[in-house]
């Protein structure tokens, strides 16, 4: 039996670090799939992707250039929201515009602690993520995110997921936590240590995950990295194992 496979995004976090840049990993809890690995903040597009889609809540891409910049016929939008959405559930960081057209900034700890609520709220089913940004007349910046990679469970798998990667730069005033109910710790790391870790068995990850940090250790700041994949085109999916 031939079982479809969902689509989904996942989304690498840069910044710059004390040895060059760091990217975020979180280690999925044993209950959830990739259970004890260490991930890169994702999941699944959902109905609300969609209606962030509907009411055009995101700035800096159209229909018509994310299809274009994955390859596909439609509903290329929803991988970029879906990362966005995701990479705040389960690590904090919010790449979104404010009304005044500025990245959401947490410095302020009334604002920080706004967003920590509103992030308690939406994991536990009590708000939708595209009702967050309505009330905070938020737009999703989309102008800031890559793709990279694309990825795809075989057939025969259990579940299946048709994944697209992306990149971008953590947003200023943000720190990252990972969420303590899919994931159970994070961790800001360079490629090369990361790459290290790995190796010695002390940073267990999955093809996709090791493969793309892999990928980033030619490149020594995040200025560099982004400007490598800036007109990246993912071909065709890669299998998942």
């Amino acid at each position: 039996m031939t079982r479809r496979a969902f689509p989904a995004a996942t989304i690498v976090l840069l910044r710059e670090g004390v040895d060059g840049f760091e990217l975020f990993l979180q280690k999925r809890t044993s209950t959830t799939s990739f259970g004890g690995l260490y991930v890169f903040p994702g999941g699944k597009v959902s109905d609300s992707d969609r209606m962030l889609r509907e009411e055009e809540l995101y700035t800096g891409l159209t229909l018509e250039e994310a299809d274009a910049r994955l390859g596909i016929d439609s509903g290329g939008i929803d991988y970029w929201i879906a990362a966005v959405r995701e990479c705040f559930e389960e690590s904090g960081l919010l790449l979104t515009y404010n009304k005044n057209r500025d990245l959401v900034n947490f410095a302020d700890e009334n604002v920080r602690e706004r967003f920590w609520k509103y992030r308690f709220e939406v994991n536990s089913k009590q708000l939708e993520f595209y009702q967050m940004c309505k009330k905070e007349e938020l737009t999703l910046a989309l102008d800031l995110i890559l793709p990279i990679g694309h990825w795809i469970t075989p057939h025969g798998s259990p579940k299946r997921y048709d994944t697209r990667f992306f990149i971008a730069r953590a947003p200023e005033g943000q720190k990252g936590y990972h969420d303590n109910n899919e994931a159970v710790d994070s961790v800001w790391l360079s490629p090369h240590n990361a790459v290290k870790k790995y190796s010695q068995g002390k940073l267990p990850m999955i093809l996709p995950t090791i493969d793309t940090v892999e990928s980033l250790t030619p490149f020594s700041t995040v200025d560099e990295t982004l400007s490598h994949f800036s007109g990246y085109m993912p071909g065709r999916a890669r299998s998942l194992f």
